[in-house]
């Protein structure tokens, strides 16, 4: 194995331009990055770095929640400096971890930050929440989160993790955990889309509310621009109780500036045995911003 190249598993966190890692960074269709410490991130840009490259052929995920006090899954890649990354493989936050009492959340799967850059051809997906049988159901983790001057370009699939399970009977009666965001760009950025967007799936309670669908993108403060597909996630099936509410497809905010030429649409309303069925959801929810809508191409 190269200083730049990972071509088997790696079980701790890759930190770029440190240790045996320089950039640019391959993760090849062998290799894998999957931290086997509770919560860890998989892999570190640091914010001195300026010009540094991830290519990812393989796969990276943060790690799986746990321990005494970490929950949470892990960040897949988070991007403090302004590097580029160049995903065709596979990338996803760390799942939430189940204790009696305590669920954690699924980790984002990449955090871009300072000017970085992501282009994605592969699968981003936000962890997936921890399920329980004793309190409610962990929600799904983000599929990318925009912060500052960053850019998204996707013709793959990125999506929010799905939220995690109510399993317990008898005198619980928590909830399952929601969707997770597919497209965080709440915090500045832009992004263009070819590929497909998803809010992430809720999923089985099987005595109180089931989890709701999550967004496929929130957008304020930044722009996008849609020539493919985004979709809200579909909301669990309860089994005593309501069917977990849709997802909105796109939900645009103060400053979020909307040119859609593809197809956006909310989710599938959850089911229910014994209690009521949720509606399908939106597909644009506008609070403010601006819209612009165009044909199909």
């Amino acid at each position: 194995m190269s200083r730049s190249s990972i071509t088997g598993k790696v079980t701790a966190t890759v930190t770029l331009g440190q240790g045996n890692y320089a950039s640019p960074l391959t993760v090849t269709q062998t290799g894998t990055v999957a931290p086997s410490s509770f919560g860890s991130t998989g892999i570190v840009v640091p914010a001195g770095i300026v010009k540094g490259k991830i290519t990812n052929d393989g796969q990276v995920s943060g790690g799986a929640g746990g321990g005494s006090s970490i929950l949470g899954g892990g960040i897949g890649i988070d991007m403090a400096g302004a590097a580029t990354l160049f995903n065709a493989g596979a990338l996803t936050g760390g799942a939430g971890s189940a204790y009696s009492y305590q669920t954690g959340a699924g980790g984002t799967a990449v955090n871009l930050q300072a000017g970085g850059h992501v282009t994605n051809s592969g699968q981003i997906t936000g962890g997936v929440g921890g399920t329980s049988s004793e309190t409610s159901g962990g929600a799904g983790g983000t599929g990318a989160a925009l912060q500052g001057a960053t850019i998204l370009s996707n013709s793959g699939t990125i999506a929010g993790g799905t939220g995690g399970s109510f399993v317990g009977y008898g005198g619980n009666y928590a909830g399952a955990g929601s969707g997770g965001l597919g497209v965080d760009l709440t915090g500045g950025g832009k992004a263009t889309n070819t590929g497909t967007i998803l809010g992430g799936e809720g999923l089985l309670s099987q005595t109180s509310s089931a989890g709701a669908g999550g967004t496929g993108v929130e957008l304020s403060a930044s722009s996008f621009v849609n020539d493919g597909i985004i979709g809200g996630g579909s909301g669990g099936y309860s089994t005593y109780s309501s069917g977990g509410a849709a997802g909105s497809g796109i939900s645009v905010g103060d400053g979020g500036v909307l040119t859609n030429a593809g197809t956006i649409t909310g989710g599938n309303g959850g089911g229910s045995h014994y209690g009521s069925a949720a509606s399908g959801g939106v597909g644009v929810t506008i609070t403010s911003g601006k819209v612009t809508n165009g044909e199909p191409s």
